[in-house]
């Protein structure tokens, strides 16, 4: 995944979208029109996508092969995407790519789902931010917390005079979607951005 959301980023040096959806997928028959070796059965399927640069067909075609490189000298290694091919193909998964030159590239992969678990307890949101909060703090970043959409406002307000670069929030919350609070702050600090995150259960 780090190997594809890097690979985006790259193809939109100035500014663009880049976006991961995920889904839970049965495959019936059809598995073999996408690799005679993948099996019928349940699968995460991942899309990441971007709005970048794109590919010619002939790029496209050998996008996957080891040492291949579009990139300058010393700026990549040509094994990102052989790499993320050989994870998925020695775990019985699968890995597609539709890209046209500029106009971005889709990648898709399907993970096979593993055995059901017994019920694990329910991480509240508190736990979840905490987890986020220790990382970004490990990396040296300065972060203020929100447990609702409420607080958050009252911290972006309470902060005008100093800068936040960065608002990560929820997509889905009980009083105002997080788009809208991206908005609210962004209103603030026009130069700051925003990511919005999903949680999606699969079962």
């Amino acid at each position: 995944m780090i190997n594809l959301v890097v690979n985006a980023r790259d193809a939109m040096p100035a500014r663009g979208r880049l976006t991961i959806q995920t889904e839970s997928v049965t495959l019936g028959a059809e598995s073999m029109n996408l690799d005679p070796e993948l099996s019928p059965g349940g699968y995460v399927k991942i899309t990441v996508s971007d709005d970048g640069f794109g590919m010619t067909s002939d790029v496209a075609a050998r996008a996957f092969e080891p040492f291949f490189n579009t990139k300058g000298v010393g700026e990549g290694t040509g094994l990102g995407l052989s790499t993320c091919y050989g994870i998925l193909k020695q775990n019985h998964g699968h890995i597609t790519l539709e890209s046209r030159s500029g106009e971005g590239s889709t990648f898709v992969l399907y993970v096979p789902k593993s055995a059901d678990q017994p019920d694990a307890p329910v991480e509240d949101e508190e736990a979840v931010r905490e987890i986020t909060l220790e990382a970004f703090e490990i990396h040296g970043y300065k972060v203020l917390e929100a447990s609702n959409e409420l607080e958050a406002i009252k911290v972006i307000e309470s902060c005008r005079s100093e800068n936040i670069d960065l608002l990560l929030t929820d997509v889905v919350m009980p009083i105002m979607g997080g788009r809208e609070l991206a908005g609210i702050y962004r209103a603030s600090f026009p130069e700051g951005k925003s990511s919005t995150c999903l949680d999606i259960q699969m079962t």
